[in-house]
C-alpha cells in the first residue's frame, strides 16, 4: 500500500534523473499547466491561461504585453488547477547542442519565452496558447511541430489531469452558478401567473 503523500507524488521521468509533481506543494516540473480566465472560464470551463514549467519548477507563462509571467507556485491568472507533464518519450526532436531532454525542454521554454518577452498579447492570436505552442513546436511534442491554441485547448480537455477535488470545484464551480441562475430566470419567466 501507499501512504496519501505517495500517492500526491508523480513521478515524471526525464533522461537520468526522476523530476516530482507535488501537488501539495504546487510543483510541477515539465509540465503544461491551466489556471481559470475570470469571466472567460466561468463560460466556458475548458478555456483558460496555460503556462509551462522548466525542470526546477519556475511556472513561465505569457501574462501581457511584453512580460512573462515566473512564478514558482501561480500563473499570471492565479493557482494551478490543472496539469500535463511532459514525458521524456513525448520529444521527438534530435538536438544535438543539448546533452539531455532535460536541458532540451528548458532551452525551449527559454527561448519560447525570450521570444514573447517581446511581444504584444492578443487574446485570439498572440497568446498564452501560442507561447506554449512555440515550446512544443521546437521540441516537436509527440512528434508534432504544429502546435496552436485550439489544440492546446483540446490536448489539455483531453488528457490533463485536475490539481485536486477542490482545483476542479474552482474550475468548473462559476459555470455552474451562471447556468442555474439563467436555467431559473427562464424558468421563471415562462410561467404565467392568473390574476
Amino acid at each position: 500500500t501507499t501512504s496519501p503523500h505517495q500517492q500526491h507524488l508523480l513521478f515524471v521521468e526525464m533522461s537520468s534523473i526522476d523530476m516530482r509533481v507535488s501537488i501539495e506543494n504546487d510543483h510541477f516540473p515539465h509540465c503544461i499547466v491551466f489556471s481559470p480566465l475570470p469571466l472567460l472560464s466561468w463560460i466556458f470551463p475548458f478555456i483558460g491561461h496555460l503556462g509551462i514549467v522548466d525542470s526546477s519548477g519556475i511556472i513561465n507563462d505569457f501574462g501581457g504585453d511584453y512580460y512573462i509571467n515566473k512564478d514558482k507556485h501561480k500563473t499570471a491568472f492565479g493557482v494551478v488547477t490543472k496539469y500535463y507533464p511532459i514525458k521524456h518519450y513525448q520529444i521527438k526532436r534530435l538536438n544535438p547542442s543539448h546533452s539531455d531532454k532535460v536541458e532540451m525542454v528548458d532551452s525551449a521554454i527559454n527561448d519560447a519565452s525570450c521570444k514573447y518577452a517581446r511581444q504584444t498579447h492578443n487574446i485570439i492570436t498572440n497568446n498564452c496558447h501560442a507561447h506554449v505552442a512555440v515550446a512544443l513546436n521546437e521540441l516537436e511534442l509527440d512528434g508534432f511541430k504544429y502546435w496552436n491554441t485550439l489544440f492546446l485547448i483540446i490536448y489539455m480537455v483531453l488528457f490533463s489531469r485536475f490539481v485536486s477535488f477542490k482545483r476542479f470545484l474552482v474550475s468548473y464551480i462559476p459555470m455552474l452558478v451562471i447556468l442555474s441562475i439563467t436555467v431559473l430566470v427562464f424558468t421563471f419567466s415562462s410561467i404565467k401567473f392568473e390574476d
